[in-house]
């Protein structure tokens, strides 16, 4: 009897997960000390995942979003800084593919974000979803709770 190729692969790619997480979250490292390093240094704000510079780093997008010539590397690097910022503050998780996840079914994808404030300005704000997710979180704790209820 021969299994299906899914099965027969699945445990292959499972132990690859590890490591390709490994991997991403030492980018992600890598790239939040760059921003400690090469930006926190010049804003006078304290660079250490702070509330006051994820604000920084908001502004920051603002000031230089139309000039960018290489959104994606930036989006890269910011969302970096900004996944950490949201990770050491909320309690959350890295997942596979650059999301966090806060709690049980709730999501947060920095990168995104940073890609849509690049795009759209202070509309799509890093600061203000940052400064939102305690609200975002009780809102999904009692969607979570009313679902169970039913």
């Amino acid at each position: 009897m021969t299994l299906p190729t899914a099965w027969a692969q699945g445990p292959v790619e499972h132990d690859q997960k590890p490591r390709q997480l490994a991997t991403q979250i030492a980018a992600i490292e890598a790239n939040a000390k760059l921003v400690q390093e090469r930006i926190g240094v010049t804003s006078g704000v304290d660079f250490n995942f702070t509330p006051e510079s994820v604000k920084w780093l908001d502004g920051f997008i603002e000031r230089t979003r139309t000039g960018v010539t290489n959104p994606a590397g930036l989006t890269q690097v910011l969302g970096s800084y900004f996944g950490e910022a949201i990770r050491k503050q909320y309690n959350c998780t890295w997942m596979l593919g650059g999301s966090l996840e806060c709690e049980a079914g709730f999501f947060v994808h920095p990168f995104n974000k940073v890609a849509k404030q690049l795009a759209n300005g202070s509309e799509d704000s890093i600061y203000s979803l940052y400064e939102n997710i305690p609200v975002l979180l009780a809102k999904h704790r009692d969607e979570s709770a009313a679902t169970k209820k039913q």
